[in-house]
């Protein structure tokens, strides 16, 4: 990856939710990692259709490694996609968008209760959403000889990775996906057992939570 990609960066590792009840109003919250406008865009319409009765969709997002694409979206509400929008920069998250649906309960919340509850949904929705830290990584195929097959299996289930699958043809093939904080480290040991007599290609560069 480019110098444009950070070493790691802060987001959510699945999609939280979130609800929140205030003078019979009832506010659902959703929360979800997304790189790109067109993924922040595509989740919100995504929650929009879940909730074609709602009063009003808020919703607050930041795209890309350094958050330089930052909307938000307040309604028909005074106000709402703000403190969302807030939420998610208090949490110092990147590439996060968060939805909120009001379902108006009757009473008039103010701006101040109404900011209080989008506030309140939204960060419940980003802390159900798993904050993980997200590192650079790769995706590798290695093939070895069927004569290395135990102590590399021993190596595997020892080694801060996942194996994504594993074949038999002529040579042993498996996929497997490691941060790179831990790639030299795999690799030296892998020498080790092989004597160099394996192949190691670059499926793809990826970042892991």
């Amino acid at each position: 990856m480019d110098a444009n990609h950070p070493d790691n960066y802060l987001s959510l590792s699945r999609t939280g939710k979130s609800e929140y009840v205030i003078n019979k109003s009832v506010f659902f919250g959703y929360a979800k990692s997304t790189l790109t406008e067109d993924d922040a865009l595509n989740f919100i319409n995504e929650i929009s259709e879940l909730h074609p009765e709602s009063s009003c969709i808020c919703y607050g997002y930041m795209c890309g490694y350094s958050n330089q694409i930052q909307k938000y979206h307040d309604g028909h509400e005074p106000v709402g996609g703000k403190p969302i929008l807030s939420a998610i920069k208090l949490k110092n998250l990147i590439s996060t968008t968060c939805v909120v649906a009001r379902y108006f309960g009757g009473t008039k919340l103010g701006v101040g209760g109404l900011a209080r509850a989008f506030s309140s949904t939204a960060s419940s929705a980003l802390d159900n959403g798993q904050p993980s830290l997200f590192e650079l990584g790769k995706e590798l195929v290695i093939t070895y000889d069927y004569l290395h097959d135990g102590k590399i299996a021993y190596l595997l289930e020892n080694s801060k990775l996942e194996i994504d699958k594993k074949e038999y043809l002529d040579k042993i093939s498996i996929t497997i996906k490691i941060k790179n904080q831990y790639l030299d480290e795999f690799k030296a040991k892998l020498n080790t057992i092989t004597s160099n007599n394996h192949t190691m290609t670059i499926a793809q560069e990826m970042y892991m939570c």
